[in-house]
């Protein structure tokens, strides 16, 4: 498993010891009692993690471990979390006080401006103005929670990508897809849904949002709840029944929840962990269960896995990166003559070049001539070699762009009607392409051990380089090819 680096009191960076002490007494006595708290709290509303114990170090931040002299079989339930402790959309709605507001100013907000808010935007920023609405509530469900997660003023947002304020920090991102396109793009969002859906939202509920003392509040108190929700908000699958209190019919098969307890976990790309529900007998709403895929050992950690994601994802939403990210992608512009931006494509870690990328550099620069038109001499193929090979066949096992749809890469067809000329030119184009974006974000990164967002910033970097490496040499690999006779 690739490192991860710290920078969140949630997600940090791991070791081969695992746990380490918690900064001074004063500091652990007052985590571990705030876990106390949680755990109590937990225990009373039912939940259940029979064989896990909570532990926080300066490594590794909040994380779960198998308990000494225990042993976790393959798939066996490790968390039983009561749906109803959850938050998400449901958890808005059934509120008496806060889910009518919410509920008829969604619907309003989506009538009036349908191109500007979408369902899905709209049901995230209920869920970050409620986690705001309830930090203010003395006797909130969720304070033990919150008193245990990171808190607004501890900052740590400020480490996230699509949340920086720090000029010195947003300058290390220049130049890359996230500082650029990402980072702009988020903010326009989230200014959007604070102006037009949180004010008018606490208007109302009874708030004098004119007063400017508390909009800067609720602006600072909203930023603080997306970062949270944002971070730790994990996708699980739609229960088969409607017990739970899933009315909506949804195209897709998991929707977005803070699970408290389970986001303790840390991620870890490859782990085999599951999560469905289960219904209780006499009671409303059900369990979130967790479990994973291979027996864990005693004192072993117990991970999550948040799906196939980038370092710029991590970066940008978790505020933490992964050395030597199998996962990770770069996006390639394609600028051509006379043209101030050309189209962009993402590329995957070993993944090739999409067919697309290539055909938008034919078009630009080699329009595709007939087959008549191209002399036999200059008419080339696949070398037959090549079709069943180990290359091939893996080359059939395309990756995945993080939301499960496989992505296309031109591994079968080069085209056996252009001219090789051509082609080599079209190659070249996008090989320098990418050595041109591999000197800009080499740039940008700095390797600095003592600051943890230096270190995250370079493991994107080191990332983006990695990807764009690949696809270079996929590049080479094609080129030699064209350079063989035509079989």
């Amino acid at each position: 498993m690739a490192t991860q680096c710290a920078v969140m009191s949630k997600r940090k960076r791991g070791t081969e010891e695992g746990a380490s002490t918690v900064g001074n007494r004063g500091e652990q006595g007052s985590k571990l009692q705030n876990l106390q708290t949680f755990l109590s709290w937990l225990e009373k509303e039912g939940a259940r993690w029979p064989k896990v114990e909570f532990k926080h170090s300066d490594e590794w931040g909040w994380h779960a471990l198998v308990k000494q002299g225990e042993t976790i079989c393959a798939n066996e339930e490790i968390i039983s979390l009561p749906n109803e402790l959850c938050i998400n959309s449901i958890s808005v709605e059934s509120d008496v006080a806060f889910g009518p507001a919410a509920a008829s100013l969604k619907s309003k907000t989506m009538k009036s401006s349908p191109d500007e808010f979408d369902e899905d935007t709209l049901d995230r920023a209920s869920v970050c103005a409620y986690i705001a609405y309830q930090i203010w509530l003395p006797n909130s469900r969720w304070r033990p929670y919150f008193d245990l997660v990171p808190g607004l003023e501890e900052g740590f947002e400020e480490n996230v990508g699509v949340w920086l304020t720090n000029k010195s920090k947003a300058s290390l991102l220049k130049g890359t897809h996230l500082g650029m396109c990402v980072v702009p793009e988020f903010g326009r969002t989230h200014d959007l849904m604070f102006n037009r859906f949180v004010i008018p939202l606490f208007s109302a509920l009874g708030k004098d949002v004119s007063e400017p003392t508390f909009a800067t509040v609720l602006r600072r108190t909203f930023r603080w709840a997306a970062a949270l929700y944002f971070s730790r908000a994990i996708l699980v699958p739609y229960p088969s029944n409607t017990s739970f209190g899933f009315q909506k019919s949804r195209s897709s098969k998991s929707y977005e929840t803070i699970t408290p307890l389970i986001d303790l976990l840390n991620h870890r790309p490859g782990t085999l962990s599951a999560m469905k529900h289960n219904a209780r007998p006499n009671v409303t709403g059900g369990n979130i269960l967790y479990s994973n895929g291979r027996t864990l050992k005693s004192g072993e950690q117990i991970f999550l896995n948040y799906g196939p994601r980038s370092n710029e994802d991590l970066l940008a939403h978790f505020g933490f990166t992964l050395r030597d990210n199998m996962c990770d992608t770069a996006i390639v512009h394609l600028g051509f003559p006379g043209k101030n931006q050309g189209p962009s494509y993402k590329l995957f870690r070993g993944g090739g070049i999409p067919e697309a990328m290539l055909n938008a550099v034919r078009l630009q620069l080699a329009p595709k001539p007939t087959a008549a038109a191209v002399p036999a001499s200059t008419v080339y193929r696949i070398p037959a070699t090549f079709v069943g090979s180990s290359e091939w066949l893996a080359s059939l096992s395309s990756p995945t762009d993080g939301e499960g749809s496989k992505v296309e890469v031109d591994f079968d067809r080069i085209g056996s009607t252009i001219s090789s000329e051509n082609e080599m030119a079209i190659l070249n184009w996008i090989k320098e392409t990418c050595r041109a974006q591999i000197c800009l974000a080499t740039a940008g990164g700095r390797d600095d051990e003592g600051d943890s967002f230096c270190q995250n910033v370079q493991n994107y970097t080191d990332g983006i380089v990695a990807v764009l490496n690949d696809a270079c040499a996929y590049v080479d690999k094609l080129m030699s090819y064209l350079d063989k006779p035509a079989c």
